[in-house]
């Protein structure tokens, strides 16, 4: 397994403080996303649920890929390692579990269900046992019936780094397209994912006599919260159409040494997404929009 040094975050400092903003009118440039093939600017979050030891997993992480690079306007890939799959074990030794996976596979129940499998923006929870839980076959069907809805909000990720103090500042707005939405039901996540990461994987595609692929590829990992893991509220004071919620989340400083062993800040992304957090919502947990960019 090859291992990665980072030449620019060097410590953890303990803290992540978020204060939400007063409103403000929305910008232009927060609606200058591209419609194309009848597809609307929503965002859809395809979740694979993974692990090392899966041998039919990156059949489905190839599919993820595809999807990603099909729409690359439209999905937001996420791989989350979580699981029995992800035990590490003598030839396969990588960890690439975290705590907000753990947290998501306890809450969603998919490695229980068998992996690979995922989640399409979390929709279908409230609907049934396990319906939420998506055969990947069928993840690309899932996303295009949501990137065909409008989008109820926007969502743009501006963020500054300080590579002296190993700071990380992010400024998360939403801008509000529909009408009659409960103000008090939505927060938003924001959390950092990371490609390229080499390791071994078990692949069934493989010939028998060495299933074993110890230079695989990772893309799109989830390595960490940079928010809280279910996020944070946002418009608890109520919003009208068109009108912009400025979430600030600063001052992240990350140990990438010894919270996320061998991470690679320049393979790595921020992704945020507003989610409805109501209880008895039908679309209870259901991401409505979906952003993601580079670190660096």
């Amino acid at each position: 397994m090859k291992t990665y040094t980072s030449s620019f975050i060097s410590s953890l400092i303990t803290g992540l403080v978020i204060f939400i903003t007063s409103c403000d009118k929305a910008p232009n440039d927060v609606r200058n996303l591209s419609s194309i093939n009848g597809l609307t600017d929503r965002k859809v979050l395809i979740e694979d649920y993974t692990g090392h030891s899966c041998g039919n997993c990156p059949a489905a992480a190839d599919e993820l890929e595809k999807i990603a690079k099909k729409y690359p306007n439209n999905i937001v890939a996420l791989a989350v390692h979580a699981g029995y799959f992800t035990k590490v074990k003598t030839d396969q030794p990588t960890n690439l579990t975290c705590a907000a996976g753990n947290a998501y596979d306890d809450k969603f129940e998919n490695s229980s269900a068998g992996n690979p499998n995922g989640l399409v923006s979390r929709i279908d929870f409230p609907k049934g046992s396990q319906a939420h839980i998506k055969k990947w076959p069928n993840w690309q069907a899932d996303a295009i019936t949501l990137m065909k809805k409008p989008a109820e909000f926007l969502l743009k990720i501006t963020k500054s780094i300080d590579t002296t103090n190993s700071t990380l500042t992010i400024d998360a707005t939403i801008d509000v397209t529909s009408k009659g939405f409960n103000s008090s039901s939505y927060k938003v996540v924001a959390l950092l994912s990371e490609n390229k990461i080499v390791a071994e994987q078990l692949d069934y595609r493989l010939p028998s006599s060495n299933q074993i692929n110890p230079d695989y590829v990772f893309q799109h990992v989830l390595r960490a919260n940079v928010s809280d893991i279910w996020g944070v509220p946002v418009f608890p004071g109520g919003s009208a159409v068109n009108e912009l919620s400025k979430i600030t989340i600063p001052t992240f400083k990350v140990d990438l040494k010894s919270t996320i062993p061998n991470i690679k800040p320049l393979n790595c992304y921020l992704i945020c997404f507003i989610y409805d957090a109501k209880t008895s919502s039908t679309k209870h947990m259901e991401i409505l929009q979906a952003e993601e960019v580079k670190l660096y």
